[in-house]
């Protein structure tokens, strides 16, 4: 191998090898840690669920935000047997992940396990700049439900009396 193929094959593995990590850091993790944290907080703001901590009766569960336009959000599920977070998907196999239009306005359904679900929500604009919100979503399951409906029944009222 002459010299001159060396160093243009040398010149060629730097490129390659600089590249990488620019290549990586547009690109979404599979997974993240528990103790992963933003490092601004103006990219996303959340409107639903509307508080970081909710009880719901509802299988499917809409977040919905206002967003900096052309921000990528990404949902991520807490995995207690890993301990991360590890990237939501759809029936497809697709990850969870869009890009806010021109509106600002980002939605997006999610199916809820019973129990408690740990979502993580990541929103970022650049590999530097990036925001991280953590919900917390609680599925009552219906036999939960028709115990807390038993209980206030035989206090004499129902639960749809408490909303009237």
């Amino acid at each position: 191998m002459s010299k001159l193929s060396k160093l243009i094959t040398a010149v060629i593995l730097i490129f390659v090898l600089s590249a990488v990590p620019v290549i990586s850091c547009f690109a979404s993790a599979n997974s993240l840690p528990a103790y992963y944290s933003g490092t601004v907080d103006y990219l996303i703001d959340i409107r639903n669920p509307e508080t970081i901590v909710s009880t719901t009766t509802n299988r499917n569960c809409v977040i919905s935000a206002v967003a900096v336009k052309g921000t990528k959000v990404t949902l991520y599920a807490y995995n207690s047997a890993t301990g991360t977070y590890e990237v939501l998907k759809n029936a497809y196999g697709e990850k969870l992940e869009t890009y806010v239009g021109s509106s600002g306005l980002y939605v997006q359904q999610i199916t809820l396990k019973d129990g408690l679900n740990s979502i993580m929500v990541v929103a970022n604009s650049s590999s530097v700049t990036y925001e991280v919100v953590k919900l917390e979503i609680s599925l009552l399951n219906k036999g939960y439900m028709d115990n807390v409906n038993a209980k206030f029944k035989s206090n004499g009222i129902g639960v749809t009396d408490i909303f009237r």
